[in-house]
């Protein structure tokens, strides 16, 4: 059966999404529709506040590729994240990928972290990176590993600016940055000025696979995703 896990590793992820906010929008809420091939497959809600240097996410996705009316695929995730200056003190994710169900937790330890999946407790040195792309620190890191919060895994990862370009989102046209991320998991993603992402595309098993964000500017925190 066709496998389309590697659609939600950015929530992220592909992690994490929920993107720095220019200083009046210190919370919010942003959409994104998924596609398949320009066909819709389904959504990704993603809640962020910030206070000082602090940012607290809350995210939900599910997706669903069927074929002539019955299902061949789901994904689900819900996940919530806490980050201190830049670091994360506690991400928990649950996940279930067509019934495979992987729930993680990532706190710090010391200079490091533990990472639980499962019930099986990982301890990760100090050299770790978590893949986390609406920190834009993310993509300034060197080349190397990155820890998913998302899937079991752990990916070797470099990212680099392709160039400016524009987009319409909501409407109105606006400036992007387009970055492209290389390595185990290839992506292009696409950032705005405030540093939001604003689209992602890459290709699964031959097919284009899309998220595109609804809206221009965040919509007012409606409360914690994760939580309904």
């Amino acid at each position: 059966m066709m496998r389309f896990a590697a659609i939600a590793l950015l929530a992220v992820a592909l992690g994490s999404w929920a993107c720095a906010a220019r200083a009046a929008e210190r919370a919010g809420v942003f959409t994104f529709n998924v596609t398949r091939e320009g066909e819709p497959i389904g959504t990704y809600r993603v809640a962020f506040s910030h206070d000082g240097e602090r940012t607290e996410i809350d995210a939900k996705m599910e997706l669903e590729v069927t074929f002539a009316m019955v299902p061949l695929y789901y994904f689900s995730n819900r996940r919530r994240e806490v980050w201190q200056d830049g670091r994360p003190i506690m991400i928990t994710s649950r996940t279930d990928d067509n019934g495979e169900k992987v729930d993680i937790t990532l706190r710090p330890d010391g200079a490091g972290y533990v990472r639980t999946v499962n019930g099986r407790v990982d301890k990760l040195d100090a050299s770790t990176k978590v893949l986390a792309m609406w920190n834009r620190e993310t993509l300034e890191a060197k080349p190397g590993l990155f820890v998913s919060v998302i899937e079991d895994e752990t990916l070797e990862l470099a990212f680099t600016l392709v160039g400016k370009e524009t987009m319409v989102i909501d409407g109105r046209q606006i400036a992007v940055d387009h970055y492209r991320m290389t390595g185990t998991e290839e992506r292009d993603i696409w950032y705005d000025a405030d540093g939001q992402v604003a689209r992602v595309r890459f290709e699964r098993h031959g097919d284009q696979i899309e998220y595109v964000r609804n809206e221009y500017l965040a919509r007012p925190l409606d409360g914690r995703l994760a939580r309904k």
